[in-house]
């Protein structure tokens, strides 16, 4: 296959597996877990607060009561001004074209000159198992924090063997604006710089270009993150939420069945999608006999790293291990595990070099291409049901459209008949960034890092409901960063849709702890019963419902508040 149809077989893969999106627009199924009902809505709320640049104590008023301008977003990140200049939808897919091209280039590259370099078909099978790694279900808001490891992977190798050249320098300058420091690319590095020191401790030099590019690479991912930088330096200019992380650890028989399912499924932000197809051929090319011993020795160094990082895992969900965990989160609740984000990588790195040793094994040539396109073909088969626009159909059936329900929060807000920004409301049954992305000011939302005084308000608005049910109480003091209006009888359901009955019979919410909030409004996804909503300080406003919405929603409004705008 000459280069030109590789780089054909890499944008025609890329375009289709965005042109659903493309095609359904905003009826397009979109993944709601951690994008949709959170940080989808941070980027939209970010870009149109007017406080892109304002300094990390300003406030950014829409979510959880007002959030500091530092725990939102950088501006030095390409993610936020895809918001900027387009609208969210298109802002989602946009994102999607850009992470997965990033995803097929480099890993491309890094397959051609690493791992078939030398082999007949390296060309073919470098631009068809690419495809595999850019159809993968990348977190979206992640950038190319996962995506673009393949890219800053060979950038870094080719410098380690002999200088690189310019473009290698560009990529290693150009990804950290679209990467995502924390999550993924501190572990990346921090792998790399390991590999290094290996470099270092038995040759007895330093390759100056590798360790230049690694530090250019790491300084810029700090630059572009300055904000969390400058928190962390300077003292936090607020107390966060996460000093009261109390993680649920587990037995370990319990951890070590967490741990088998993050070998094969990967945590639900870094899916390789290893099962059943790349698994197998991992397993296949160790057991057949014969091959070239070099290829056996990295594939084994590449299982050798999974099965590393997923001790790791299992360590950090046992009980036993509670004491070295919270010494690794610094009292910020730092996850020093999220090594995990490098299970994709090496997983289909090894299902590369797999590919090569079951082809050393073959009798003719017609054979091991028969072999290799076979287990690629149903590999990229494997991705595709694995989508996020696959798996958010058959779980939710709720389009963008329908979760959004815009034209049903317009009629809300025009029933409520107030200025925007001079209330607040809170959501039961539902996410509250569906109201915050309609132009809502929430006193509640779903943020990875906020103020512990909100946590804490926001306990007190429904400590009786926790009262009342002890596992929903330890998982909003655990963690909190779901910090949502919680219903004994609703438990930790937050997608009640329409198509379910559904109606809160006691609810014992504090009107003086809402009212201390700002929240006057009540929405909620349920029917709540009359006396209850009573007992709650709250009097029903009306039901609103849509052909377009995935809700039945109900609005409540606070029985301190007057019926005159204030």
């Amino acid at each position: 296959m000459p280069l030109w149809a590789c780089g054909a077989v890499g944008f025609l893969g890329v375009a289709l597996y965005v042109a659903p999106w493309v095609a359904m627009g905003e009826d397009g199924f979109v993944r709601i877990h951690d994008h949709l009902d959170s940080t989808l809505v941070a980027w939209k709320v970010l870009a149109e607060s007017g406080r892109i640049f304002a300094p990390n104590e300003a406030v950014v008023p829409n979510l959880l009561g007002g959030l500091p301008r530092a725990v939102l977003p950088s501006e030095w990140n390409l993610q936020l001004w895809l918001y900027v200049v387009f609208d969210p939808y298109t802002a989602s897919w946009v994102n999607q074209l850009l992470l997965r091209g990033i995803a097929w280039v480099g890993m491309f590259l890094l397959l051609r000159d690493e791992v078939f370099r030398g082999e007949e078909r390296c060309l073919e099978w470098s631009a068809l198992v690419a495809l595999v790694w850019a159809w993968l279900p990348f977190w979206p808001s992640g950038g190319a924090a996962i995506a673009g490891q393949p890219w800053a992977a060979h950038a870094l190798l080719a410098l380690r063997r002999g200088g690189g050249h310019w473009r290698d320098w560009a990529v290693l300058v150009a990804l950290p604006f679209y990467g995502f420091l924390i999550f993924a690319t501190a572990f990346f590095i921090a792998v790399f710089a390991a590999f290094g020191a290996r470099d270092v401790w038995r040759e007895r030099r330093l390759r100056t270009p590798f360790w230049g590019g690694l530090v250019v690479f790491a300084v810029l991912h700090l630059i572009v993150d300055y904000r969390l930088v400058v928190e962390a330096l300077s003292g936090a200019s607020f107390v966060s939420h996460r000093t009261e992380f109390d993680p649920r650890l587990l037995p370990f028989r319990w951890a070590l069945g967490k741990g088998w399912d993050a070998f094969w499924e990967g945590p639900t932000h870094a899916l390789p999608v290893a099962w059943p197809v790349m698994g197998t051929t991992l397993l296949l090319a160790l057991a057949l006999p014969g091959g070239r011993r070099a290829t056996r020795r990295a594939l084994a160094g590449v299982l050798a790293g999974i099965g590393a990082i997923v001790l790791l895992y299992v360590l950090y969900r046992w009980s036993g291990f509670g004491p070295v965990r919270t010494l690794l989160s610094f009292g910020v609740g730092f996850t020093a595990d999220r090594f995990y984000t490098l299970l994709p990588l090496l997983w289909t790195v090894g299902f590369g070099l797999a590919l090569a040793g079951i082809a050393d094994r073959a009798r003719s040539p017609e054979q091991r291409d028969l072999w290799v396109r076979t287990l690629i073909g149903a590999q990229l088969l494997a991705t595709v049901f694995a989508s996020d626009a696959l798996r958010v159909f058959a779980e939710r059936g709720i389009s963008y459209r329908a979760f959004y329900a815009e034209s049903q929060f317009s009629a809300i807000r025009d029933a409520i008949g107030r200025t925007a920004g001079s209330y607040r409301v809170v959501s039961l049954g539902l996410h509250p960034t569906i109201a915050a992305y309609n132009g809502f000011h929430t006193a509640d939302g779903y943020v990875p890092n906020y103020a512990l005084e909100q946590k804490h308000a926001l306990r007190r608005v429904m400590a009786a409901e926790l009262e009342a049910a002890p596992r929903i109480a330890r998982y909003f003091d655990g963690w909190g960063s779901r910090a949502y209006v919680f219903s004994r009888e609703l438990g930790l359901d937050y997608f009640h849709t329409a198509d379910r009955e559904g109606r809160v019979e006691a609810l014992r919410l504090d009107p003086a702890a809402l009212q201390a909030l700002g929240a006057d409004y009540v929405l909620s996804a349920v029917e709540i019963d009359p006396v209850a909503a009573q007992a709650s300080g709250l009097r029903w406003r009306g039901a609103f419902e849509d052909p377009d919405s995935a809700w039945r929603l109900q609005l409540y409004e606070g029985r301190w508040r007057t019926t005159a705008e204030p």
